[in-house]
């Protein structure tokens, strides 16, 4: 790795953060030496399409769109893969890279950590694993989702189990029920186990009803309220889950709890973390210390609603703080040590919180603050806080079909009806583009009364005259 010595910027981590990162840095100046170190053997893929690999609708080969050459052709940047930024020195700005060969130690003007996140793996459940960087399972029908190799090595358990086996998907989250749905697509009889009340965020309500009934009239058993579960081994496997309310067996497990951000190298290099144990930055994606930044998993993110800080692993949120990181980087690293002022950098806004996901039929989205709280967690609600509303609505108008359920929750501000967040359930092409809406309304500050006297686009066949979201504003003010 002998590169000529100019202005550099070294970038950790190859998915939407880092590449992204490297990608706007070199658009913000064509003569930086820009290095993006990839721990990973695998070129960048698409971690978001994991599951449709594991279902069978996607070959493991399309997960990877392109080469990271290829993505970075043209932009004179050097990927070097299965290297690693295991430690480095914030004050003299320098960082250790180790490869299977070797290590070297490399300086730097600009430092971008953009090194993602683990699968969150309950304690009860962390035997079956190897303590390690990678976690490798110790029991051969345990599986975590990670990479395009766990996913083919999930599908091909998956397809090689008798018809209807028992397969235990722990956690309720996207992913999960992306699992459940992989395993039914496979002729297997999966079942959900939650510690907690909930499914995706729903504990009660329409939309609660909507995802339990579509699971259960699949065959899918739930138990939510189980913490503590944990696994029985026999002969090397896991045979069944012990829950607080009984035994069930397994053939085949998956853990699906959550994510933990990476922060070996930001503790190696004594960088401060916030309050949910990610990485701390500013507005600037600039961590505690000077020209070293961070973007995606990693990393907190600020909340729009609150202004608080917060930890959402989301793509939309990494490519955006990717971005603003690269730029900064740059701009950051003047030759000669020349000092840089913060307010020539570039900001990003933060997270309205926004996500969707299709699952069973379903189309699922949330975005904003999307429980009922007091004024102490949410300060801009005003004094009382707050509130939601829920309404089950249809899809259509009732002279066309299909004319579907929908089910849309607000929550707005008790004291001033501002709107803070939402979520939406309904079938396929109902709730994404809605959902992209409620967002926008909860950055522009719009009340209940406004969106309730919003005139909205009407088609019996293809949208109603009573928009859905509009209905539950109604709701409110009536």
């Amino acid at each position: 790795m002998n590169f000529n010595r100019t202005r550099r910027v070294i970038i950790a981590g190859c998915q939407g953060g880092g590449i992204n990162a490297a990608r706007e840095a070199r658009r913000t100046d064509s003569d930086a030496e820009i290095i993006l170190f990839d721990s990973s053997p695998f070129p960048p893929y698409s971690a978001c399409s994991i599951p449709h690999v594991v279902s069978g609708k996607m070959d493991v080969a399309e997960l990877i769109t392109t080469s990271g050459d290829q993505l970075l052709a043209g932009f004179g940047i050097k990927l070097v893969s299965n290297a690693t930024v295991v430690t480095g020195d914030a004050e003299n700005r320098w960082v250790e890279i180790a490869t299977p060969a070797a290590s070297e130690i490399m300086e730097w003007d600009s430092l971008v950590i953009a090194t993602g996140a683990s699968p969150g793996i309950p304690a009860e459940y962390a035997q079956l694993f190897q303590p390690s960087a990678h976690w490798n399972q110790l029991c051969p029908n345990v599986h975590l989702l990670r990479n395009p190799s766990d996913a083919d090595f999930l599908a091909q358990a998956m397809a090689a189990l008798p018809a209807a086996s028992p397969v235990a998907v722990i956690g309720a989250g996207s992913i999960g029920i992306s699992m459940v749905e992989a395993a039914l697509a496979r002729g297997l009889c999966p079942y959900i186990v939650e510690a907690g009340p909930s499914i995706m965020g729903f504990s009660d309500g329409p939309a609660f009803d909507m995802i339990t009934s579509a699971l259960t009239a699949r065959g899918v058993d739930i138990y939510l309220n189980q913490p503590g579960s944990a696994p029985i081994q026999e002969k090397g496997c896991v045979t069944s889950i012990q829950m607080p309310s009984g035994q069930v067996p397994c053939s085949l497990l998956i853990l699906s709890c959550g994510v933990q951000p990476r922060t070996a190298l930001a503790a190696e290099m004594g960088l401060r973390l916030g309050s949910s144990g990610a990485i701390s930055v500013r507005e600037t994606m600039e961590t505690s210390a000077s020209r070293i930044f961070a973007a995606g998993d990693c990393c907190e993110t600020l909340d729009q609603l609150t202004g608080g800080r917060i930890y959402f692993p989301q793509a939309s949120v990494a490519v955006r703080q990717g971005r603003i990181a690269g730029r900064n980087a740059v701009l950051a690293a003047r030759p000669g040590g020349t000092p840089v002022s913060r307010d020539s950098l570039n900001t990003y806004p933060g997270t309205l919180r926004i996500w969707v996901t299709d699952c069973l039929g379903l189309e699922i989205a949330s975005a904003g603050i999307t429980t009922e709280s007091t004024r102490d967690h949410v300060p801009a609600a005003g004094r009382d806080g707050v509130r939601s509303v829920k309404v089950m609505t249809r899809s259509r108008t009732p002279h066309f079909s299909p004319r579907e359920d929908m089910a849309v929750e607000l929550f707005y501000s008790s004291s001033t009806k501002l709107l803070m967040g939402g979520r939406i359930i309904g079938p396929a092409g109902t709730a994404a583009d809605r959902i992209n809406f409620i967002a926008l309304a909860c950055q522009k500050r719009m009340s209940l009364p406004e969106l309730a006297n919003l005139e909205m686009a009407y088609s019996p066949r293809i949208a109603p005259l009573w928009d859905p979201i509009i209905t539950a504003a109604r709701t409110v003010n009536q």
